[in-house]
């Protein structure tokens, strides 16, 4: 163990081992996030955490991203109180979009999770704008609109007419 860090400082081994040890509890933890905080760089924080990871014979805690975590992060930080049915509803369409794109072999990226939160908004008339969601979460507006467009393809439904698809046959797979 002690050869493990050999050669860092002590605040670059806090940082590594505290970003790998939020990963491992599934908390959502950006890793510029962290890097600003604990003022070590990405590289130094990357490679200590996947050390520690390595050691402990869980690599796999970098690879696994548990999508509603991010999701319940990211409507947590909006500045507004979402209803308890928009965000079901919002749930529902991600987890949905999630699993079928991973279907496809597609990356649910960041940008994929804000454009499927901006779709389930669209489907429902609930007002929550692109720049809004990009605000406060590491995605861009032109990723987000390329990951809907991306989106609206995979499922062959027209995105100007979002707002006429119900959420319910949208989440059952129902394409008119």
């Amino acid at each position: 163990m002690e050869h493990l860090y050999r050669g860092y400082s002590v605040e670059k081994r806090a940082a590594g081992i505290t970003f790998y040890v939020l990963k491992e509890q599934g908390i959502v933890c950006h890793i510029s996030a962290h890097s600003k905080l604990t003022k070590v760089t990405k590289n130094d924080i990357s490679k200590l955490a996947r050390r520690a990871a390595s050691f402990q014979k869980k690599s796999n805690v970098f690879a696994n991203t548990n999508h509603l975590n991010h999701l319940d992060a990211l409507l947590g930080r909006l500045d507004r109180e979402i209803p308890y049915g928009i965000r079901y509803n919002i749930i529902r369409v991600v987890e949905y979009t999630s699993r079928e794109a991973e279907g496809f072999d597609l990356r649910f990226s960041d940008n994929m999770l804000v454009g499927s939160v901006w779709m389930a908004s669209e489907m429902m008339g609930y007002d929550i704008r692109q720049e809004e969601l990009t605000s406060v979460w590491s995605a861009s507006a032109p990723g987000l609109r390329a990951s809907v467009k991306q989106l609206c393809e995979l499922f062959k439904i027209d995105r100007k007419k979002l707002s006429d698809i119900d959420i319910d046959e949208f989440v059952l797979g129902v394409r008119c």
